[in-house]
């Protein structure tokens, strides 16, 4: 075979473009790692979502306790955390 600067030029490039295209998506910050990466924070984003709303919710209840009377927050005391007051005798009913 014969070797002319068109197919040694050619043959360089593609040498250059194989390792150019190979360093991009397979370095330590690539392609791949960069994919990897917004994954994970597409991940965050979405707990983050869920954990602002539920924060939403929790300080709605606490804002609404905060300003309602006495007897509800006595109400929800007993109902959600089975408070009871000192001398009481509790009763649970099982619902079917």
């Amino acid at each position: 075979m014969k070797f002319t600067s068109t197919n040694i030029f050619s043959f360089l490039f593609s040498i250059f473009l194989i390792a150019g295209v190979s360093f991009i998506v397979f370095n330590s910050s690539g392609y791949l790692k960069m994919h990897k990466l917004q994954t994970v924070v597409t991940l965050l984003d979405t707990q983050i979502d869920s954990i602002r709303k539920e924060n939403n919710i929790l300080r709605a209840v606490n804002d609404s306790l905060a300003t309602s009377k006495p007897k509800k927050i006595e109400r929800t005391a007993r109902e959600k955390y089975s408070m009871h007051k000192p001398n009481e005798v509790v009763i649970i009913v099982d619902e079917k």
